[in-house]
């Protein structure tokens, strides 16, 4: 099994402490040449600096703060056991600090974790993920490799190809240039290093020329004589003594903006890796950009887009390495589900949202992957609304839900003495013979017999008021009348 970390005295010492512009290019020509210890071992040193590892921890949070989940094809019964199975890897504390390692290739070139499966309640479950040192990873042959280790951890001579089956391999190809190069990070390296040495420069600039000097003015080499005699007595006791008539000036040599100059190249140097690693500086600098300007949401655009793309990389990584191998150990045939992070930007899920109602007015829909689209695109899991088809029950082709056999269990409400003479039958002849038509619109717009009562009740009682108990009758006149 591959060690956590190396032993005591296997580590590079750290570099940074001394690092200087001649030893940086060569460590970065030891790497081009497939030697890549030592940058390695520099890039574990500066992310101890509180910028970068700031920005870095941004990087990563986007996607770990992200809810992690499955979406399979429901159609497929093996496929929504497979998610049942997988989802409790996702919860999971080796799978989340796995993940946090992977996403160190977006800057490193590369990281590889250890695959461990435990045989547990008759199914092989994910035990560990362990993160394969980077003082282990060999490039001299022009193709990542594993140092061996013996029993203690110590890495021996010998290196070996790592194995799919063992290892996850994370390397997303951005650059045009081979991994042994050092990846996005080696961009971070000029301006951490420009701004290490620059605070040296201006702690030699302020011993130099930060410290006021004095500045002496005689009239006669006597008073000459006695001036250079207080100045050199001045640096031991703190203090001048000389005459009333000898002048001296205290002269500050700095300028004023000696200290606001090197404040603004720090702020150049952070700028730069913080446009590296997030793709914008507003989350770190706040500044004011104008009214209406856009330069946030843009700024806000692009770390979106960075977020996507990691991702994107990420989980085709681990369904293709980690999900495919565990259902296949646990005899799953199907296609390993889609693992998805969260969900797009708010901006884009709300415009996804608010078209929905616009292809309604038009008349158009959703269908089936549309839908399966716009779930994915929310993370949401999204039905269609069971709703009754429209139904005319005085055409030939609808269901007969209000035929005389369904409606004839309806009990029919007696009229009352308001009704006067007439009887019943007249009063529904009298009724039909004036309002056919609207009455047969009123019945073919309602989907159920329910809703058609409930709106034949809502006229009569607003234009016949005395014809409101006759509802169970016109719908079976209706009923009947389409029957002949």
């Amino acid at each position: 099994m591959t060690p956590h970390r190396l032993p005591i005295g296997y580590e590079v010492p750290n570099l940074g402490q001394t690092l200087t512009a001649d030893a940086l290019i060569a460590i970065l020509n030891e790497a081009e040449n497939g030697d890549t210890r030592n940058l390695f071992a520099l890039y574990r040193d500066i992310l101890c600096d509180a910028h970068i590892q700031s920005e870095f921890t941004k990087r990563k949070a986007a996607i770990l703060a992200d809810r992690a989940a499955l979406r399979g094809n429901n159609a497929d019964p093996m496929q929504v056991q497979a998610v049942t199975f997988l989802t409790p890897v996702l919860e999971s504390q080796c799978f989340v600090q796995g993940v946090s390692a992977l996403l160190d290739a977006t800057l490193f070139p590369v990281s590889i974790l250890e695959k461990v499966f435990a045989y547990r309640n008759g199914q092989y479950v994910l035990a560990d993920l362990i993160p394969v040192p980077m003082q282990l990873l060999d490039f001299s042959q022009g193709e990542v490799r594993i140092y061996d280790v013996d029993e203690q951890g110590r890495p021996l001579a010998t290196s070996q190809v790592p194995d799919p089956n063992r290892y996850i391999i994370h390397a997303p190809k951005l650059l045009p240039m081979p991994e042994r190069w050092g990846g996005p990070m080696r961009a971070v390296l000029s301006w951490w290093l420009l701004r290490t040495m620059s605070r040296q420069w201006w702690a030699s600039l302020l011993e130099r020329f930060g410290t006021p000097f004095l500045i002496g003015k005689y009239q006669s080499p006597d008073d000459k004589t006695v001036l250079t005699a207080a100045f050199q007595m001045a640096q031991r006791i703190g203090g001048l003594v000389i005459s009333k008539g000898t002048e001296v000036e205290l002269v500050q040599a700095a300028q004023n903006d000696s200290g606001t100059s090197h404040g603004s190249f720090i702020e150049l140097c952070n700028a730069e890796i913080s446009k590296l690693i997030v793709g914008q500086t507003l989350s770190t600098t706040p500044a004011a950009t104008g009214l209406g300007s856009g330069v946030a949401q843009l700024q806000g655009q692009v770390r979106e887009d960075l977020r996507r793309m990691d991702a994107l990389f990420i989980t085709s990584t681990l369904r293709d390495q980690l999900f495919s191998q565990l259902l296949r150990l646990n005899g799953f045939t199907c296609q390993p589900p889609k693992l998805r992070f969260g969900i797009d930007s708010s901006y884009e899920e709300n415009a996804a949202i608010a078209m929905l109602p616009s292809l309604a007015q038009a008349g158009l829909e959703l269908d089936d992957a549309g839908l399966a689209q716009l779930a994915d695109q929310t993370g949401l899991s999204l039905r269609r609304r069971e709703t009754a088809p429209p139904l005319s029950p005085l055409s030939s082709s609808a269901p007969a839900l209000l035929s005389t056999t369904a409606l004839g269990s309806i009990p029919h409400v007696m009229p009352g003495a308001a009704h006067g003479t007439k009887s019943r039958t007249e009063r529904l002849g009298e009724l039909w013979a004036e309002d056919e038509d609207l009455l047969r619109s009123i019945i073919e717009g309602s989907a159920t017999p329910e809703q058609a009562k409930r709106r034949l009740s809502k006229w009569l009682e607003r234009h016949a008021t005395d014809a409101v108990d006759l509802i169970d009758d016109i719908l079976i006149r209706a009923a009947e009348s389409e029957a002949l």
